[in-house]
């Protein structure tokens, strides 16, 4: 049995991380970035809480009193007291920003960070998840979730990662959590398109609004078919049929659609370049180059649950959080 830390040894600001759950989106994600965990958030200055992104955008959760997920401990290894983290992760969480389904509206960019290229099968179902995430980030971009607030959203652990770096602004260097150099190495689909891009510069690209709209489903839970399915195929995909194999993805659907995609998520994180709305016009190669070469830089930042679990030279393995409904309650009921 591995290391263990209890309720009372945790110290204000430490990282949680959180094991995937049963639910389809967290699997996902847990697949995507190759990592057991999916969640992440900040202790709170009372240890029976965590603060972190959820759907209703940065809350104050207590912890479940079942404790049946695992959650990863990880702490500054050089002793830094990290109450300053949780003050600027409860700054974020008093603003009370919402931000609708961030992570299927980001669930993007863990898709471009994936190598697809024995999966030429799986085409249809990344078409139809992009889109989902599409109309989840438009709606974002377009504020309806934010009441008129201009702010970026995060992910959990972006959001973790954000407090850190926030508090190496307002206090110091010793808060930087340092990452692996080969944390974004290594071949996957935004680098495949930024190939294929390259090999067709003198082409122009354009993608109708209808294109877009094109069998979509707004029902509640209707993203949850196509969710699954792309689970269980990535789940099974040592089970690859051979006609498929050295076979990507990429396509021309494909790479509108990211563009569409990047577009919206360039414009949050503030980008100061404006990018043609390909379902209004043509949008040349170059010009689709130059958003997914700003895009890649983008990913390179990204930081996922998994990276401050694993790829970080810094941060000390703490344990597994372990603690009893009883021990729980003494903090909650405070």
């Amino acid at each position: 049995m591995g290391a263990s830390i209890k309720l009372s040894e945790l110290k204000s600001g430490d990282i949680m991380l959180f094991e995937a759950p049963p639910e389809k989106l967290s699997q996902l994600i847990s697949i995507l970035t190759n990592s057991p965990v999916s969640h992440a958030g900040i202790s709170d200055y009372n240890h029976g809480y965590v603060l972190n992104e959820q759907i209703d955008g940065a809350v104050k959760s207590p912890l479940h009193p079942k404790n049946e997920r695992a959650i990863y401990i990880r702490r500054l290894a050089n002793g830094a007291d990290t109450t300053i983290v949780a003050d600027i992760a409860t700054e974020y969480v008093n603003e009370q920003l919402p931000y609708g389904k961030l992570n299927l509206a980001l669930l993007g960019i863990y898709i471009l960070g994936y190598d697809f290229s024995k999966d030429s099968k799986l085409h249809d179902l990344i078409v139809s998840v992009i889109k989902l995430a599409i109309f989840e980030i438009i709606k974002i971009v377009d504020k309806k979730y934010y009441d008129g607030k201009d702010v970026t959203p995060m992910v959990c652990s972006q959001f973790a990662a954000h407090c850190y770096d926030e508090a190496v602004k307002r206090a110091g260097f010793e808060y930087k959590i340092h990452y692996n150099s080969n944390v974004t190495s290594g071949f996957n689909l935004l680098k495949e398109i930024i190939d294929y891009i390259k090999e067709h510069l003198e082409d122009s690209f354009e993608y109708k609004e209808e294109q877009l709209l094109a069998g979509k489903n707004s029902d509640a839970g209707a993203d949850d078919g196509c969710i699954e399915e792309l689970l269980r195929n990535l789940d099974n995909r040592d089970n690859v049929m051979k006609d498929d194999l050295g076979k990507g993805i990429v396509s021309e659907e494909i790479i509108k659609l990211f563009y569409i995609y990047g577009r919206a998520v360039l414009k949050l994180t503030g980008s100061k370049n404006e990018y043609k709305d390909i379902r209004k016009e043509k949008v040349s190669g170059e010009a689709m180059l130059h958003l997914f070469d700003e895009l890649l830089a983008f990913q390179e930042t990204f930081i996922t649950p998994g990276n401050l679990l694993s790829d970080t030279t810094n941060l000390l393995d703490m344990g597994v959080l372990e603690y009893t409904e009883e021990e729980l309650a003494e903090y909650v009921k405070q």
